[in-house]
């Protein structure tokens, strides 16, 4: 038994630098779909698909705490390392969203995403609450694009206590735990707009601890990393064929209700073909340094994108300009770097090593 954990433990060392390269893309489709708001290009029906990036990113963060998960690690220390992770970003790419969305001179008229100053809303936001709330003012209070870390806050609270209990079932016992998270993705889908946002998007955290569980205990799909790619490929193009181009309308009509609920799947399954890929030693593109390095920047682009965007079409109005698209894109991740390599990362060191060594195990 000693040496099974220390088998796991020694594959959670291995880096998955696929799964950090295919977050740069999932960052970047949140940002073409929210471009539309900018303008129009060439193409850009292609990326209407992006808001479902944030479902993929909560299936990654179920895997990745998961596969990372480590028993020497106490509660309290693996809260405050999630703490460390996404907070200090989250501070300050909120400060530089509020001039955008909360004017000093009050909303104007023509400019629908500004509002007026609430404290409450703005304190649930910095405090990682939002998603509480079905109210669309306190849900996207602050940072707009923020409300997802209230989801991924919940997560990691309850990761700890999940991942025990995950550790501890049979391969039978199993089978029933993952019967029960389709259960309530469908149970998420069909009473979403009931229900806080919190509780609709646990089952696809649930969906990513699954496939981390699968990788620890053995499971290798044996298939190179492209399949990943072509499967993220044609699921894109099917999208934009039957959504945006309405090739087939009737086909259409019956996939959209149940669209939340097979696309998180699709992306677990991608999810797996990379990370197993990666164990196997396989080439990927995704594992090129400039992709994993744009993945590593992908959570501060992910927090500052709107504000640049919204930012942009207070002052200029919309523009249907490619070299707009690509100078906005460029402004947002550089921005997003700055944040990245000044706050995210030196705050992550400093209070992870306060947190590791006030919270870690006790050594006698």
């Amino acid at each position: 038994m000693v040496g099974v954990q220390v088998m796991k433990e020694a594959q959670a060392r291995i880096r998955l630098d696929s799964l950090t390269g295919v977050r740069w893309w999932a960052a970047f489709a949140v940002f073409v779909f929210h471009y539309h708001n900018v303008g129009n290009i060439p193409g850009i029906g292609l990326g209407t698909i992006g808001y479902t990036g944030v479902a993929f990113f909560f299936v990654l963060s179920g895997f990745v705490l998961t596969w990372s998960a480590s028993p020497k690690v106490t509660k309290p220390q693996f809260w405050m390392r999630r703490v460390a992770r996404i907070w200090p970003a989250h501070f300050v790419a909120l400060l530089l969203a509020l001039p955008v969305f909360y004017p000093w001179d009050g909303p104007t008229a023509t400019n629908w995403w500004e509002k007026d100053f609430a404290l409450l809303p703005i304190l649930a936001a910095v405090f990682l609450v939002q998603g509480f709330s079905t109210n669309p003012l306190v849900l996207f209070a602050g940072n707009p694009a923020a409300w997802t870390l209230s989801s991924e806050a919940a997560f990691y609270f309850t990761h700890p206590f999940a991942n025990s209990f995950a550790l501890k079932l049979k391969k039978a016992q199993y089978l029933i735990f993952v019967v029960a998270i389709l259960a309530l993705g469908i149970l998420s889908v069909k009473y979403a707009g009931l229900t806080p946002t919190i509780l609709n998007r646990f089952w696809e955290f649930f969906l990513g601890m699954f496939a981390a569980h699968l990788l620890k205990r053995g499971f290798r799909t044996g298939l190179p990393a492209w399949v990943g790619y072509l499967v993220t490929m044609c699921l894109v193009i099917s999208y934009w064929l039957l959504h945006v181009r309405g090739f087939n309308p009737a086909l259409e009509a019956t996939l959209e209700p149940m669209r939340p609920f097979y696309l998180p799947i699709i992306y677990m399954l991608v999810i797996i073909i990379l990370a197993s890929s990666d164990l196997e030693g396989r080439r990927s593109l995704m594992r090129w340094k400039p992709m994993v390095i744009a993945g590593e920047i992908s959570y501060a682009f992910y927090l500052v994108h709107a504000t640049v965007l919204y930012l942009f079409l207070g002052w200029y109005g919309r523009s249907d300009s490619v070299l707009v698209f690509i100078f906005l894109l460029i402004c947002a991740f550089l921005v997003a770097a700055a944040l990245h390599y000044l706050v995210e990362r030196p705050c992550e060191k400093r209070i992870r090593a306060w947190a590791d060594k006030r919270f870690g195990p006790k050594t006698s």
